[in-house]
């Protein structure tokens, strides 16, 4: 609900996470840059600002030439995180099942268009036949994701047989038809796993080890963290809002396994990169399979995209504690990997910088700002929609002494004031906005300062402004009707969204999210001023609410009442 703070996704998937953050595309290929003190200075100013904890590491042409540890692996007994710490890497590990199916492929033991009923004979026929080895790779299965199921929080602490869990993915029905859509499922990296063990005569970890592992000289990675002795790797973490560090413990490794149970070090995911660059595992035409985007950017085990020009081939992960991000830049023989023990941290954000940097692309180091005294009559001065183009527009308000800025599709956030039109928004207090007057003093633009560029958009008429508000603006509804929605409505397996009225009010409040009042439409339909989202309550015979429809960036997500 706010729905972009609403985590509908688990800990073990990825998500595109700071894409649109970093990086204008540009013309034409930037000059490779970066210095030592360049990566130095940001990675410890994400530490002191962001609470980063963890180990970076930049490489080119198989070569590390930055490498740092910073915050502690271990906050009880003072035990700083050192370049060669192993970490949890999460759903990087997605790209070692993958280039170990490819392996099988050569070895002629399975066909990537094999159907799943091939390995599964008790897998439910409808499904297991149209699904294939494929289709798990680049997540278009349609087989639900194990990790939004509630069995997945009793899965995280105990030691499930892999057949029991893949029995417990095959009695529910494909989410759509197989090759059609993309929609990352840890459940296609267990089959795969289970395949790899079928098919190897091996676990799939020693598999992995022998034929992936050894071959790349990962010698210091492997299968389950907790396995390695506590002096050599970091803790997992989760920081308060305070910033304050608290333990967190890893799924049992059985639970993620070859979705997401591998660790390792910066140094080892240096000697990947080089072995994906040559012949030590796998065929050339066995890499450029696994490189190539079958739907929505995805291959087989990386995403696949590109950033000022360069292609990017990349893949994040998020296990309890512990945040990974593992980037190539194909053209410059570049490498960049980021792994966090800090769950709260998005570790692609600081992956992305580091990126920039060696690329010599625009970035912002972080910085921590304190508001600075003004007289708050002047927001009024700002109030007012902004042109973006293409339609988009970002809606400046006031209220309570308080501005905020929200864009079209987004979250609203406040913005806080650093000098006379000047402000800085709470998320990241590098990103400004500057509001620009003429030469009588009137408000006519902003100036958006964000990963080193600045980009001016042009105020909106009030008459402009005025059509926006109308299609949000409440109307007047009888309060008693809001008990007809009251309740918890079921997103998912674990996400659910519970509708509260409070006298006059109504609110709405997302599993471990905060409450935020919603506002109507209509009798039935209702909006959030924190995000650019509806909620559509839906009737049924006895007069109340059997179901909500809840609608943003033109995705429908049905409800139903518990």
């Amino acid at each position: 609900m706010v729905i972009n703070k609403l985590k509908l996704r688990s800990s073990l998937t990825y998500a595109c996470l700071s894409l649109a953050l970093i990086l204008i595309a540009a013309s034409s290929l930037a000059s490779p840059a970066g210095t030592e003190t360049q990566y130095r200075q940001y990675l410890e100013a994400a530490e002191k600002v962001q609470n980063f904890t963890g180990v970076a590491m930049v490489a080119r042409e198989g070569n590390i030439i930055w490498a740092q540890g910073v915050g502690r692996a271990d906050f009880e007994s003072d035990r700083v995180n050192f370049v060669d710490t192993k970490l949890a890497i999460g759903s990087v590990t997605k790209q070692f099942t993958a280039a170990a199916i490819m392996r099988l492929h050569e070895d002629g033991k399975l066909g990537l268009d094999d159907p799943i009923s091939k390995y599964f004979p008790d897998y439910p026929e409808e499904a297991a036949n149209k699904v294939t080895i494929r289709h798990l790779l680049t997540h278009t299965s349609g087989v639900v994701n194990f990790t939004n199921l509630p069995v997945y929080l009793q899965w995280k602490e105990k030691d499930i047989p892999l057949d029991v869990q893949i029995n417990a993915i095959s009695t529910l029905p494909l989410e759509f038809e197989p090759g059609t859509k993309f929609s990352y499922s840890n459940s296609g990296y267990k089959l795969l796993e289970a395949i790899i063990n079928q098919v190897s005569g091996k676990p799939w970890h020693v598999y992995v080890a022998e034929n992936i592992l050894a071959p790349a000289g990962m010698s210091n990675s492997g299968y389950d963290l907790m396995t390695v002795d506590e002096k050599d790797r970091a803790l997992g973490y989760l920081f308060d809002d305070n910033g304050k560090p608290k333990r967190t413990e890893l799924p049992v490794a059985s639970t993620p396994g070859g979705a997401g149970a591998l660790y390792s070090t910066v140094g080892d995911l240096a000697k990947w990169d080089e072995a994906l660059r040559g012949e030590k595992f796998l065929k050339r035409a066995s890499l450029e399979a696994m490189f190539t985007p079958f739907v929505d950017h995805y291959g087989f085990g990386f995403m696949i995209d590109s950033v000022a020009g360069y292609q990017r081939i990349w893949h994040d992960g998020m296990v309890d504690g512990f945040r990974s991000m593992f980037i190539r830049i194909p053209h410059e023989k570049l490498c960049i990997a980021v792994l966090a023990n800090n769950h709260t941290l998005d570790a692609s954000r600081v992956a992305n910088h580091l990126m920039a940097i060696a690329l010599g692309l625009p970035y912002d180091v972080p910085v921590n700002k304190t508001p600075a005294p003004v007289d708050t009559a002047s927001y009024q001065d700002y109030v007012g929609a902004y042109d973006l183009g293409n339609g988009q527009y970002r809606m400046i308000t006031s209220e309570n002494g308080k501005l905020y800025s929200q864009r079209s599709g987004g979250t609203q956030s406040q913005i806080y004031p650093e000098s006379p039109d000047k402000f800085y928004y709470e998320q990241n207090h590098a990103t400004t906005v500057t509001f620009v007057r003429d030469d009588a003093g009137k408000v006519v633009a902003h100036s958006i300062h964000q990963e080193g560029t600045d980009l001016r958009h042009e105020k909106m008429t009030a008459g402009q402004t005025a059509a926006i508000l109308a299609k949000t603006a409440a109307i007047k509804v009888d309060p008693a009707i809001f008990d007809r929605y009251v309740g918890e409505y079921q997103l998912s397996p674990v996400f659910s969204i519970t509708i509260e009225r409070k006298e006059d009010r109504i609110f709405a409040q997302a599993t471990g999210q905060q409450q935020f009042e919603i506002f109507p439409k209509s009798e039935t339909r209702y909006f959030l001023k924190v995000v650019d989202a509806d909620i559509e309550f839906v009737m049924g015979a006895d007069g109340k609410a059997e179901s909500l429809i809840l609608f943003q960036a033109g995705m429908e997500q049905k409800a139903i009442k518990k």
